[in-house]
């Protein structure tokens, strides 16, 4: 009887492995024809998906993935889409995206203003907040000090989302973390000023709190779209033409915000805009904000919204006597699952470091091979190896 258990159990597992489907392709502009970076690629209705490369690939592997299952393919520059697994692999994994046809420059002269949207988003979002809750999320970290790759870090982590965003908790599961060696003096040697919990903070989307507080609502335009593609509202913001005096410091930010028909929020991107002026000096050290972009993108299942991905790139510029350094942080946030029943993280788990890199190496296995991970680019590859390597 145990004999006849033991293959039965074998033959379940040899038909579960069996039945896994790998589903992979290659996302492109359909006129450039140049890969698209950072596009979800989402189930329908389910929380799986992952994110494509910076050559716009991507691969799933999913024990319950089906033929008929429906893929939807976003990025918040380009019109969604939406195909059966089947129809995607009849085209090899080719995709091609379609650019939105709603651009800044054009909006003065397309639309109305309408601000009193992005009220009833935000308080769509605040409802859709199911608190608290504990995700798993894979988070990687890289920084580049004057175009080279001197920092990376990954990690599996569980976030304990509270009622506020003073309550988060993490948990790192595993990480990795490397350094690379560089010969040249630097100015500035930096792990990353970009704290986690900045990135995970977007779930509350306290993004838009610049944008709602009186003496900045006068500062921007607020232009609402019909998505025809999505049957929802695009929604662009952008910073009046205001001219700086000399030596004035403001920071100016443009949004390009999608919400479905129900008013819930599925994308957003957030960037430094043109006008903006920052440039501080400290005991003849000058920084200055060349560059600050965040992209991300909520899912919603069973009437609650969560943040599925969260992208924040920026590069500063330091000025001390002759030298000038660029340095480029980049933090990226997957979202693989969020835990059936609510369990808080021991404050003797929780992760205190700003940076996931401070935290070292500590994995058992290649947790980053998982089905949902993005897959990492050539270039990224190659500098893995050589970080392996020097190391």
């Amino acid at each position: 009887m145990k004999k006849f258990t033991t293959i039965v159990c074998l033959v379940c597992l040899l038909a579960t492995i069996g039945l896994s489907q790998h589903l992979e392709g290659i996302i492109k502009d359909k006129i450039t024809q140049q890969p698209i970076a950072a596009a979800t690629v989402q189930i329908k209705n389910q929380l799986s998906g992952t994110i494509s490369n910076d050559e716009g690939a991507f691969k799933l592997t999913l024990s319950t993935l089906t033929d008929n299952d429906i893929v939807i393919i976003s990025h918040i520059s380009y019109n969604s889409i939406q195909l059966p697994v089947k129809s995607i692999k009849q085209v090899n994994g080719q995709l091609f995206l379609t650019e939105t046809n709603v651009k800044l420059d054009q909006v003065s002269v397309q639309s109305i203003e309408d601000d009193a949207f992005l009220d009833e988003l935000i308080m769509n979002a605040k409802k859709s907040l199911k608190l608290p809750f504990v995700s798993q999320i894979y988070y990687r970290e890289w920084v580049k000090e004057n175009a080279s790759y001197n920092r990376f870090a990954d990690g599996l982590l569980d976030v304990r989302y509270g009622s506020e965003e003073k309550d988060i908790a993490v948990r790192v599961n595993q990480s990795r973390a490397y350094k690379l060696p560089k010969e040249e003096d630097e100015i500035l040697e930096m792990a990353s000023p970009v704290k986690l919990e900045y990135v995970l903070n977007y779930q509350y989307i306290n993004f838009l709190d610049r944008f709602t507080k009186k003496e900045k609502r006068d500062q921007y335009h607020f232009y609402a779209f019909a998505d025809t593609e999505t049957e929802g509202t695009t929604l662009i913001i952008e910073p009046k033409k205001i001219v700086l005096k000399e030596g004035e410091d403001k920071i100016f930010y443009k949004a390009t915000i999608k919400a479905d028909n129900k008013k819930n929020i599925t994308e957003a991107m957030l960037e430094l805009d043109s006008m903006s002026n920052f440039d501080k000096s400290i005991l003849g050290l000058k920084m200055k904000v060349l560059n600050s972009k965040v992209t991300f993108r909520f899912t919603n299942q069973e009437n609650a919204s969560y943040l599925s991905f969260a992208k924040a790139d920026f590069t500063l510029e330091f000025t001390y006597r002759k030298k000038t350094q660029l340095d480029n942080f980049v933090s990226e946030y997957l979202l693989l699952s969020i835990l059936p029943s609510y369990q808080d993280i021991p404050k003797g788990e929780r992760y205190k470091k700003s940076s996931l890199y401070k935290n070292g190496s500590k994995f058992t296995g290649s947790f980053w091979e998982g089905v949902k991970m993005p897959l990492a680019s050539k270039a990224e590859q190659a500098l893995l190896e050589e970080i392996k390597n020097k190391q």
